[in-house]
C-alpha cells in the first residue's frame, strides 16, 4: 500500500477567525485520482488560537491484501498557540541608561543622514543577536536565518511586519489592526530627517547584556519646528536560552533631548495583530516631561500555556471505516534552527504556494520573513515532517530551514479495529512546570473505506487545544473542525439533473467523471436571459471531456468538443425559450475532476464583461458600462476575491453583447489600507483572435483594439505592493461601445 508522501506544510492563518466548521464535498471516484486539495480552518479566543490544514493528497480504489478497499491519503497539520495572552508592562525611570545611546565607530555602527520625509529601510540585526517580542523570535545567526531584520522609520518607530509603513500619523490608540503592526515606538510623530539630522544603529554591550540601539538624532518635528533626540534599545537574550522558555525581551526608550510639541504622539508597543499593546497616546505638550528619562517595557506574568493538543478523526458511518496513522511528528516551543536541505520535489513547492493562496496571504520581497511575524501565529511555527521545512516567499526569494524542537511528549493511539467510531492523536507537555506557548501536531493518515464505491461517508477532523493560566490551574479549550463528505452523484440523466444557478462549481463540491460515471447533467432556469455561457476546465493529462447545451425539450442546441491540448470547453448561446435549459458534461476519454462556470446575462446588458481569477477559475465580476459615442473612462472596484499568483493578477474581458467594444486603455490599481492607489504593470494582453495587444492598451491614445461578440482579451498585471498590504483592487477601462437603444 502507498504511504503518505513527505509533504511539507505551512499554515498561515489570519487573525480573528470565526469558530465555524469548514466542509468539503468530493464526488467519490471509482479510479485512482490525484486530488491535491488543501483546506484550512482556525479559531481564536482572547488568549489562545488553534488552526488546522488538511492536505487531501490522493484517492486510491480497492487494492489487494492486506486491505482490499478504498482509501484517501491525508496529511494534517495543527498549530496551537497561547501567544495572544502575552502582555507587557512599563516603568518610567528618572535617568538615562548607558545603553540607550549609540556608539559611533563600533563594529555595527550605521548612519542614515538626510533621509528626508516619511522614509524607511530594513536593517539587519547584528550577527548572533537574539530578541523575543510578543512570542516571536528575531535572530540573525550565521547561515541559520530566522526573522533577522527590523524596519526603521524616520517617524520615530521600528516594526517587524512587512508593511514597509512610513505613516507619519500615529493612531489614536495602540490597538489598531492597520499597519504597521508589531511596532516599537519611542516617539511616533510626523518627523523629518533633514541635513541637520540622522538615524543611527549600533550594537552596545553592558555586562551582562547586549543591546541593539536605534537613535533618532536632532530630527525635526515638522509642525512645531522643534529638534528632538531619542533612542530605542532592544535587549538580547543569551544563546544558552535558545532551547528554553524565556521571558520576552526588555525594551528601553531613552529621551536624550526632547521638548513639548504641538501635536499628539505615541510612545509604546503593539503586537503583531494590532489587538493589544502597552504605552500612551498623548498630547505633545507632555513630551517635554520625558526629557532625561528612560521607559522600559517588560513581560507581565502569569501567562497562559499549552497543556495538550488533540486531533480527533470520526466518520459518521464508522462501521465501514478505519484509520491508519502512517507518519507523525510533534513540535514545541524551544526550537533550534539548522540549515537544511532543499526539498527534493517541485511538487512540494507547488503545495506550499497552493496553501498560501488558499489562505489568502502573499509574501513579498526581501522582508518576506519578517511578514510572518505579522500573523496570529509566530514564525517559529513552521509545520514540518521530520527532515525539513520550506517557507515560500510570494516574491522571488525562498528560504529553506530545518527545525528541531523540544519540551514535547508524543502519544498517539494505535490503529483502531474496524467498528471503532473514533481515533485520535495527542501532543502533550511532559511536566506541569514547563511553559509552552506554541506547538504543532502533524499526522499523516489513511482514511480506509471498507464498503462499495457508491456508499456515503462523512469524516470530521477536530483539533483541540487545552491550555491553562499557570501550572496546575484549571484548563480551557478552543477547537476547530473540518468535515469531508464523500459520495457519488446521481445526476446521470435529464430527469436527475442537478439544478444550478449562475456561478462557479467544482471547487466544492469537487465534480468527477470517469469510467463508471461518464456523464453529468445539470439544469439552469432561464426566464428573460439574453445569453447563457457555460465553461468547463478538465485535468491536463490524458483527459478529454465534452460540453453540451439542451433546451427545455431535451433538444441539442450547442456543443463544444475540443480535441488535443485544449482542455477548455466553452458554449455561449442565446436562449429562445423560457424554462430549464440542460447542461451535459460527457467523458470522451480519461477521468478526473473538473470545474464549471455558468453565466446568464440579461437583455440589454452592458459590454464588455470583466472576469477575475479567484485562484482556480475565472469568475464573472461585472458588466462594464462604457456605452458612449466616444471614449469614456470607467473605474470599477472589484468585489470578488482577486487572487494573485506569484504577484501576478489575472483578469479577462469578454464581449457578451451583440455589439462591438472599442478598448483604448486598461489599468489595475492595488489600493492599500491608507487608501493609496498603486498602479500595476500591464505586461500581458492577448486577444483571442488578434494575438498580443499589450502595447495597444498601455496608453490613452487613438490606438484601440476591437472586441466583437464572443471575443476575449486575457490580461495580466504585476502588482507592486504585497497582497497582505492590499485592501482591494480597482480596474479602470477607457473606451466606448455604441449601442442603439
Amino acid at each position: 500500500m502507498k504511504t503518505v508522501k513527505s509533504i511539507l506544510l505551512i499554515i498561515l492563518i489570519c487573525i480573528h477567525l470565526v469558530p465555524t466548521i469548514w466542509a468539503l464535498q468530493i464526488e467519490r471516484p471509482s479510479t485512482y485520482e490525484f486530488i491535491d486539495k488543501v483546506i484550512a480552518e482556525g479559531n481564536t479566543t482572547d488568549n489562545a488560537g488553534i488552526s488546522m490544514a488538511a492536505h487531501i493528497y490522493e484517492y486510491t480504489p480497492q487494492q489487494g491484501p492486506p486491505y482490499g478497499h478504498d482509501f484517501l491519503n491525508f496529511n494534517i497539520s495543527v498549530l496551537a498557540n497561547t501567544r495572544k495572552a502575552l502582555t507587557y508592562n512599563f516603568t518610567i525611570l528618572n535617568e538615562l541608561k548607558d545603553w540607550v545611546f549609540d556608539a559611533p565607530g563600533s563594529q555595527y555602527y550605521q548612519e542614515f543622514v538626510n533621509c528626508g520625509d516619511d522614509w524607511g529601510t530594513w536593517v539587519d540585526l547584528p550577527d548572533n543577536f537574539r530578541f523575543l517580542f510578543y512570542g516571536a523570535k528575531y535572530r540573525n545567526l550565521p547561515a541559520e536565518k530566522d526573522v533577522s531584520k527590523v524596519w526603521i522609520c524616520s517617524n520615530g518607530y521600528v516594526s517587524f511586519d512587512n508593511s514597509n509603513s512610513t505613516n507619519p500619523i500615529p493612531p489614536s490608540g495602540l490597538c489598531d489592526p492597520n499597519p504597521p503592526n508589531a511596532f516599537i515606538a519611542p516617539l511616533w510623530a510626523d518627523l523629518l530627517v533633514d541635513a541637520e539630522a540622522k538615524i543611527t544603529t549600533t550594537r552596545r554591550y553592558h555586562s551582562p547584556n547586549e543591546y541593539f540601539v536605534v537613535m533618532w538624532k536632532n530630527v525635526l518635528h515638522k509642525s512645531s519646528g522643534q529638534r528632538l533626540t531619542f533612542s530605542l534599545a532592544l535587549e538580547a537574550y543569551d544563546a544558552m536560552y535558545d532551547d528554553a522558555v524565556i521571558p520576552q525581551g526588555h525594551i528601553y526608550m531613552g529621551y536624550q533631548s526632547v521638548v513639548s510639541v504641538d501635536k499628539y504622539y505615541i510612545w509604546g508597543i503593539s503586537d503583531h495583530e494590532g489587538r493589544k499593546g502597552s504605552g500612551v497616546y498623548e498630547p505633545g505638550a507632555n513630551l517635554g516631561w520625558f526629557n532625561g528619562k528612560t521607559v522600559t517595557f517588560y513581560q507581565n506574568s502569569p501567562n497562559y500555556c499549552i497543556r495538550r493538543v488533540n486531533l480527533y478523526f470520526e466518520d459518521q458511518y464508522w462501521q465501514n471505516a478505519r484509520y491508519e496513522i502512517v507518519q507523525e511528528t510533534m513540535r514545541g516551543y524551544g526550537l533550534r534552527i539548522h540549515k537544511g536541505e532543499e526539498p527534493s520535489s517541485n511538487e512540494q513547492l507547488m503545495f506550499l504556494k497552493t496553501i498560501l493562496s488558499a489562505v489568502g496571504l502573499g509574501l513579498s520581497g526581501t522582508s518576506a520573513l519578517a511578514s510572518v511575524a505579522g500573523l496570529a501565529f509566530p514564525p517559529t511555527l513552521l509545520i514540518t515532517l521530520p527532515l525539513s521545512a520550506v517557507l515560500v516567499a510570494w516574491g522571488a526569494y525562498d528560504w529553506y530551514v530545518r527545525h528541531q524542537y523540544n519540551l514535547i511528549e508524543w502519544a498517539s493511539l494505535q490503529e483502531n479495529p474496524i467498528g471503532d467510531p473514533m481515533q485520535s492523536a495527542h501532543l502533550k507537555v511532559p511536566a506541569m512546570n514547563d511553559f509552552v506557548f506554541d506547538s504543532s501536531l502533524n499526522v499523516g493518515f489513511l482514511w480506509l473505506l471498507t464498503d462499495g464505491p457508491s456508499s456515503y461517508h462523512n469524516l470530521t477532523l477536530k483539533a483541540e487545544l487545552e491550555y491553562s493560566e499557570s501550572p496546575g490551574a484549571p484548563t480551557h479549550t478552543v477547537t476547530t473542525s473540518i468535515k469531508v463528505d464523500l459520495s457519488q452523484d446521481n445526476n446521470d440523466s435529464f430527469p436527475e439533473a442537478t439544478a444550478l444557478i449562475r456561478g462557479c462549481y467544482g471547487n466544492d463540491p469537487m465534480l468527477w467523471l470517469g469510467y463508471d460515471d461518464p456523464e453529468d447533467y445539470y439544469k439552469v432556469c432561464i426566464s428573460n436571459a439574453y445569453r447563457i455561457e457555460v465553461e468547463i476546465n478538465v485535468p491536463p493529462i490524458d483527459t478529454d471531456f465534452d460540453l453540451y447545451l439542451y433546451d427545455p425539450y431535451y433538444s441539442l442546441r450547442a456543443a463544444s468538443e475540443q480535441r488535443g491540448d485544449n482542455k477548455r470547453e466553452f458554449i455561449s448561446y442565446c436562449p429562445d425559450l423560457a424554462g430549464y435549459w440542460y447542461i451535459k458534461v460527457k467523458r470522451y476519454m480519461g477521468h478526473g475532476f473538473y470545474n464549471m462556470t455558468i453565466a446568464t446575462l440579461g437583455q440589454g446588458g452592458a459590454c464588455p464583461t470583466l472576469f477575475i481569477w479567484n485562484g482556480s477559475t475565472f469568475v464573472e465580476e461585472a458588466l462594464l458600462d462604457i456605452h458612449a459615442e466616444s471614449d469614456i473612462t470607467l473605474q470599477h472596484s472589484i468585489q470578488n476575491p482577486l487572487t494573485p499568483e506569484h504577484g501576478v493578477c489575472k483578469l479577462q474581458l469578454r464581449e457578451l453583447d451583440n455589439y462591438t467594444s472599442h478598448i483604448d486603455q486598461v489599468k489595475l490599481y492595488a489600493v492599500d489600507y491608507q487608501g493609496q492607489y498603486h498602479q500595476g504593470l500591464l505586461f500581458y494582453a492577448k486577444h483571442n483572435e488578434l494575438g498580443f495587444v499589450t502595447s495597444e492598451l498601455w496608453f490613452d491614445d487613438n490606438i484601440r483594439i476591437d472586441m466583437t461578440p464572443t471575443q476575449t482579451v486575457d490580461l495580466k498585471f504585476l502588482s507592486f505592493i504585497p497582497y497582505d498590504a492590499t485592501a482591494h483592487y480597482v480596474f479602470e477601462i477607457t473606451g466606448y461601445n455604441r449601442k442603439d437603444w
